[in-house]
C-alpha cells in the first residue's frame, strides 16, 4: 500500500520527524564514533591468516597467485571478499580497511529498512529509517564486528544475500532472475560458507511466496554455481566435523540466534533465540498460507524478507549442527555473530511492519520506539570491559610485533598457532604491510645517530612513567604520562645498553586532562638498560625519564587452555566469599589436571570476596601458574603477591580474551619463597562479577620466543 502525500504530512509533522532524524543521527554517530576509537592496531585470529595466503600471493605477484589467495578456503568459508578490504588497507592507504567495512555494516543495516518499508512510509521517514537502521548495525553490542575489518564478511555475507533473494523476486521475468542470482549467487560464495544458501533461500521464497514454480527451479542453477565453488579443492582444506547430536545443535543454534543479546548469558540468549525462530516461523507459515490457500501472492518485498528470515534460520541450524559438537552454547555468544542474530530479529520486526501496520502513524510510533530502544541498546554495558581489555592486549601484540618481541604466550592471544604467526610478521616486516607500514602513522620514530651515553645535563622529561606491568613471559609493558607544553617529545624511546633502539611508541591525546598526553611502551624485562628517553619530531634527544624503582616481581599470563600439565602446589587455600566446589560449574568449562575451583559466585549477581593462597613450599626451577576465569565483567578483579609480613610485591589485573575460559597468571620459583601468598580480590558483586581459581600448579617455564 503506498500512502498518499497529505495523508503522510499528517502523520509527519517536521518537528516529529527532525527529532527523530536527530536521535537517529546521535545513534549513528555514536556507533561510529565507538567502533573507530576501538579500531585495533592489529589483527586478531583468523585475520592473520588472511594475511599469510595474501602474503605469498605479494611475494609471487602472479594473476594465478592472487587468484589462488582469494580462493583459498579459511575452515569453511571461503572469504575472498573480506581479503579485498585487507588490500585495500594494505595498498591504498592504512585504516582504510575500516572505513570500508564500517561503510558496509552501515550500507546493510540501511537496506534493510528501504526494502522493508520504502514504499510504506514518505521519503523524510525513510531517510530516519535508514539512518537508524545503519546506527543499529554499528552499534557496540556487536563490537567485535566493527573494530575488526577481517570481519567484513558479516556486513557482505547479509547485504548480498539480501540483495540476491530481492532481485530474484522483483526480477521481471525467469530468465532476468536467473541471469542476476548466477553472479550474485558467486560473490555470496566467498563472503561465508552460509553464502551458498542464499540462492536456496531465493528459490524456496519464490515457490512459496509468490507461486512461482519456474523461477524456484531455476535457483537450482546459481544454487549449484555457488556450491560447486565452495567445494572446489584448489587450496585450503575444509576441518573435519562432527554433526552435533540434536538437542545440542538446538542449544547452539538458539544461543547463536539469540547472540545480540547485550548480557551475553547463554539461557537469555537462547530466550531472545527461541522468540526469533517462532515468530519467523510464524510469519514464514503465514506467509505461505496466504500465498496458497488464499491465492494471494505476497508483493516482492515482503517475500525477499520471508526468504531472508528463512536464510537467518537455516544459518542457525548450520551452525548449530557444525559447532554444537565442538563446544558449549556459551562460545556461540562471541559478538562477530551478533549481526546474524540482530539481522533476523530485524527482519521478524519489519516483516510484521509490513504486513500488518501500514497506517503511517502507527509507522513513525515504530518508527521513535526503534530509536529509543537502539539507544538503550548502545548503553555499554558491562560485558564491554572485556572488550576494552582485549583491545589494550591486541595494542601489547602491536607494540611487540613492531618492536620484535616474539613472546609465543603473547602471540597465541592473537592467533592460536604462534609458531605460524611469527613469520607472518617477518614477512609483513620485509614487505612493509600492515603493522609494518611506515605511513600507517605514528609507529615509525625518526631514529638517528642514538649510540653512545645519555649526556648528564639532559633535562627531564615534563611527564612520568606510572607503570610496569608484566605483557607475558620476559616482556613488559611501561606506561607514563607527558606534558603536552611547547618542546615536549614527540617521541618516546627505550634504549639498550650499547645505545641501541629497542622500542618506540609515540604519546597520544589523554582522556585525564587537556594538558597531557600518555604512552605505552612494550619491550622485553632487560631492554631498555640504557634508559627511556624523548625524541623531538626530527629525531633529536629532548629528554630522559626517571625510572620507578625496579619492579622485583612481575606476574605474566598465558591464554586460554584447555589444560594444566605439572604437579599441584602445596599451599593452604582461605578467604571469604569464595565457595569451594570439587570440579568447574556451569558455564566454566572443565579444566584438565584441576579439581578443586573457588569462585566468588559463579552465576547471576555475584558477590565480593577475597581468597588467600599461601605458598608453602617452592619447587626450585619451575613456575608457579594460578588458573583463573572470570565472568562477563571483571573490571574489580585484582590478585596481588604479598610477603609474608603483609607487604605488596606485585599486582596484576588479569586480562580476557573471552568470559568463562581458563587463563593462568604465572610466577617463576626464583621470585618466591614459602610465606608468601597470592591474594585474589573480587571488589564488584553485580551481575557476572565473578572470578574462579584452579588450585595452583608447578610447570614448566614457557618458551619465551626471544626476538625477530
Amino acid at each position: 500500500m503506498v500512502i498518499d502525500a497529505r495523508e503522510a504530512r499528517l502523520a509527519s509533522p517536521r518537528w516529529l520527524t527532525l527529532v527523530s532524524l536527530a536521535a537517529a543521527l546521535g545513534f549513528a554517530g555514536f556507533g561510529l564514533g565507538y567502533s573507530l576509537l576501538h579500531a585495533l592496531p592489529t589483527l586478531y585470529w583468523d585475520g592473520w591468516g588472511y594475511a599469510g595466503v595474501l602474503l605469498r600471493a605479494h611475494e609471487g605477484g602472479t594473476l594465478a597467485d592472487w587468484a589462488r589467495a582469494l580462493h583459498w578456503r579459511h575452515n569453511e568459508h571461503r572469504p575472498g571478499l573480506a581479503k579485498l578490504v585487507m588490500l585495500a588497507d594494505w595498498y591504498v592507504r592504512p585504516g582504510f580497511g575500516v572505513w570500508i567495512h564500517l561503510a558496509l555494516m552501515a550500507a546493510a543495516g540501511a537496506f534493510l529498512f528501504v526494502l522493508a518499508l520504502a514504499d510504506r512510509v514518505d521519503r523524510a521517514s525513510l531517510v530516519v529509517l535508514m539512518v537508524a537502521g545503519a546506527g543499529l548495525f554499528l552499534a557496540p553490542v556487536h563490537v567485535e564486528n566493527t573494530t575488526w575489518f577481517t570481519q567484513a564478511q558479516f556486513p557482505l555475507f547479509i547485504g548480498l544475500s539480501l540483495g540476491l533473494i530481492w532481485a530474484v523476486m522483483a526480477a521481471r521475468s525467469t530468465a532476468h532472475a536467473l541471469l542476476v542470482a548466477c553472479p550474485l549467487a558467486v560473490l555470496c560464495t566467498y563472503t561465508m560458507a552460509a553464502g551458498v544458501l542464499a540462492p536456496v533461500a531465493a528459490g524456496a521464497a519464490a515457490l512459496l511466496f509468490r507461486r512461482d514454480g519456474p523461477r524456484a527451479l531455476a535457483m537450482v542453477v546459481p544454487a549449484l554455481i555457488a556450491a560447486g565453488l565452495a567445494s572446489l579443492s584448489v587450496e585450503g582444506a575444509a576441518p573435519a566435523r562432527v554433526f552435533a547430536a540434536p538437542l545440542e545443535a538446538l542449544a547452539y543454534g538458539l544461543a547463536f540466534l539469540g547472540s545480540v543479546t547485550p548480557t551475553r548469558t547463554v539461557w537469555l540468549a537462547q530466550a531472545v533465540g527461541l522468540a526469533i525462530a517462532l515468530g519467523g516461523l510464524a510469519l514464514i507459515a503465514w506467509g505461505a498460507h496466504r500465498c496458497w490457500r488464499r491465492g494471494q501472492p505476497l508483493d516482492p518485498r515482503a517475500a525477499s524478507l520471508l526468504g531472508g528470515i528463512g536464510l537467518v534460520l537455516a544459518v542457525a541450524v548450520a551452525t548449530g549442527l557444525a559447532r554444537g559438537a565442538e563446544g558449549p552454547p556459551a562460545y556461540a555468544l562471541v559478538s562477530r555473530y551478533a549481526l546474524v542474530s540482530l539481522t533476523g530479529l530485524l527482519l521478524v520486526i519489519l516483516v510484521a511492519v509490513r504486513l500488518w501496520l501500514h497506517r503511517p502513524a502507527v509507522v513513525l510510533a515504530g518508527r521513535l520506539a526503534l530509536v529509543g530502544a537502539a539507544v538503550v541498546a548502545a548503553v555499554p554495558h558491562p560485558w564491554v570491559s572485556q572488550v576494552i581489555q582485549q583491545r589494550q592486549r591486541l595494542a601489547d601484540v602491536a607494540d611487540m610485533a613492531r618492536n620484535g618481541i616474539a613472546d609465543l604466550e603473547v602471540l597465541r592471544f592473537a592467533y592460536p598457532s604462534a609458531e605460524a604467526l611469527r613469520p607472518i610478521l617477518v614477512s609483513l616486516r620485509r614487505a612493509g604491510l600492515g603493522l609494518y607500514d611506515r605511513a600507517a602513522g605514528p609507529a615509525w620514530p625518526p631514529l638517528g645517530a642514538l649510540a653512545g651515553a645519555i649526556p648528564p645535563d639532559l633535562p627531564v622529561c615534563g611527564g612520568t612513567i606510572t607503570a610496569v606491568t608484566g605483557i607475558g613471559p620476559g616482556a613488559v609493558r611501561v606506561s607514563g604520562v607527558v606534558g603536552r607544553a611547547s618542546g615536549a617529545p614527540a617521541w618516546i624511546v627505550a634504549r639498550g645498553a650499547d645505545g641501541a633502539v629497542t622500542g618506540w611508541t609515540r604519546p597520544r591525546r589523554s582522556v585525564i586532562g587537556p594538558q597531557s598526553d600518555v604512552f605505552t611502551l612494550a619491550i622485553r624485562v632487560e631492554a631498555a638498560p640504557g634508559g627511556i628517553i624523548g625524541l623531538d619530531a626530527a629525531g633529536a634527544i629532548l629528554c630522559r625519564f626517571a625510572m620507578p624503582s625496579a619492579t622485583p616481581i612481575l606476574f605474566a599470563q598465558m591464554p586460554f587452555m584447555p589444560g594444566l600439565a605439572g604437579t599441584p602446589a602445596d599451599v593452604l587455600i582461605r578467604g571469604e566469599g569464595f565457595d569451594p566446589a570439587p570440579a568447574p560449574p556451569a558455564p566454566l568449562r572443565p579444566l584438565a589436571g584441576v579439581a578443586a575451583v573457588h569462585g566468588s559466585g559463579l552465576a547471576g549477581a555475584a558477590r565480593r570476596g577475597a581468597l588467600r593462597i599461601e605458598i608453602r613450599a617452592v619447587a626450585a626451577g619451575q613456575t608457579l601458574a594460578l588458573p583463573i576465569a572470570a565472568g562477563e565483567d571483571h573490571r574489580r578483579q585484582t590478585v596481588r603477591l604479598v610477603d609474608a609480613d603483609g607487604t605488596l610485591l606485585a599486582e596484576a589485573a588479569p586480562a580476557f580474551r573471552e568470559h568463562h575460559l581458563w587463563y593462568a597468571l604465572l610466577l617463576p620459583a626464583a621470585l618466591l619463597r614459602p610465606g608468601m601468598a597470592l591474594v585474589v580480590s573480587d571488589g564488584g558483586d553485580g551481575f557476572g562479577e565473578w572470578v574462579a581459581v584452579g588450585e595452583p600448579r608447578w610447570i614448566v617455564p614457557p618458551e619465551t620466543g626471544g626476538r625477530f
